[in-house]
């Protein structure tokens, strides 16, 4: 459930101790540039926690700190997004489990969409991720609220 408008670093939504798994697609040509096939890197990654904001994920690649993809969640329900573009926020390696990083995401609405130019290979971009609006986000986090 939404709670008040955040002051400074507070969160929107609460968020859920759920996992969640989830399949990136990477828009930085950086990390495109490690796949040798030219086409956009994917990984899988799970969530720690969720919100309707964004998620605390664990991944086997350490991404950094303001990267572009998108983030495709696996869930049933077809009344929820399932298609978000999201920007990484911070990213760190998970201690104690080799090969492993977690990674704070923020999901991006279409009323805070970032200028396109700024967003590499923003091609990749399904229409689907580009509808992600604050409507889709409230579902978002009824649905979340919806698991047990």
């Amino acid at each position: 459930m939404p709670v008040e408008a955040p002051i400074d670093n507070q969160r929107i939504f609460r968020r859920r101790q759920v996992k969640i798994d989830i399949l990136f697609t990477f828009l930085s040509n950086q990390i495109v540039k490690l796949n040798s096939n030219s086409r956009p890197l994917k990984m899988e990654g799970t969530t720690k926690n969720i919100s309707a904001g964004g998620a605390l994920i664990e991944t086997p690649y350490n991404f950094g700190e303001s990267t572009y993809l998108l983030a495709q969640l696996i869930i049933k329900d077809s009344k929820v997004p399932r298609v978000i573009l999201c920007k990484s926020t911070w990213s760190e390696a998970c201690r104690g489990r080799k090969g492993r990083s977690r990674c704070g995401i923020k999901f991006i609405t279409k009323e805070r969409m970032p200028d396109y130019s700024l967003i590499e290979n923003s091609k990749n971009i399904p229409p689907e991720a580009l509808a992600f609006d604050l409507k889709k986000q409230q579902r978002l986090d009824e649905y979340l609220w919806s698991l047990n």
